[in-house]
């Protein structure tokens, strides 16, 4: 007698950190919407699974439709400062039954999604009901202008919550060449136009601003002068 052996496939949780993903569901440098493709950026577990994953300092901009999304997952994920840009939407939390992909659940206790010390830009989410949220710009009524100057030389490559005089603030993140710049922005006490000062911190330089409400700080080792360049490019 010949006795047959089958593996069995175990399932473990996955973690994605420290990634990019763009660009999704669009052709030929965005200038062609194919058919096929759904667009998203970072498309998290199943829901046959129910496993919990992390998600965790990456970065995801104009996507088709979801910078992330969860992908009818019955196990809940758990996302830390993630950046999420320009998307069809920022952050899709969708949960369903197993095999039953038409329908809508809602995770609870320890099921939920937990998200914190995430950007959004705009602040738009949906399937939101249920998740354990805290710390993120949609729950601290931050809404930073995160705009894009790659063509200009000022790469947006990330972000992150973090807290300044006992304030949460977005910190937007740059790359010129191989220097970066921390934008910190926050609501302004104030929603008129301030004016622009320079100064100069531990080797680092600092230029700071306010105007539509917010105030700006950019801070970075790069020769004031391309500093200078990149507060007029975001003014």
């Amino acid at each position: 007698m010949r006795t047959i052996r089958t593996a069995r496939l175990r399932l473990v949780p996955v973690t994605v950190e420290n990634s990019w993903a763009f660009g999704n569901g669009y052709a030929m440098y965005g200038t062609f919407n194919p058919a096929d493709g759904n667009g998203n950026g970072f498309k998290m577990g199943s829901s046959a699974t129910g496993i919990r994953h992390l998600v965790q300092n990456n970065v995801a901009w104009k996507n088709k439709a979801n910078g992330f999304y969860a992908n009818h997952s019955t196990g809940g994920n758990t996302w830390y400062n993630n950046t999420s840009f320009m998307n069809g939407t920022q952050y899709n939390m969708l949960a369903s039954p197993a095999g039953m992909p038409d329908t809508t659940i809602t995770l609870t206790g320890s099921l939920a999604h937990i998200m914190r010390n995430n950007i959004g830009y705009p602040n738009k989410n949906t399937n939101m009901t249920g998740v354990d949220t805290m710390f993120n710009t949609w729950d601290l009524n931050i809404t930073p202008a995160a705009k894009d100057f790659a063509s200009q030389g000022f790469r947006l490559v990330g972000g992150r919550i973090e807290y300044l005089d006992d304030r949460p603030v977005a910190a937007l993140v740059y790359q010129r060449r191989q220097h970066f710049i921390n934008l910190f922005t926050w609501p302004s006490s104030s929603s008129s136009q301030n004016g622009y000062s320079e100064t100069k911190r531990s080797g680092y330089n600092l230029v700071s601003w306010s105007e539509d409400g917010m105030t700006c700080w950019a801070v970075s080792d790069l020769q004031t002068s391309e500093l200078e360049q990149f507060a007029q490019l975001y003014k």
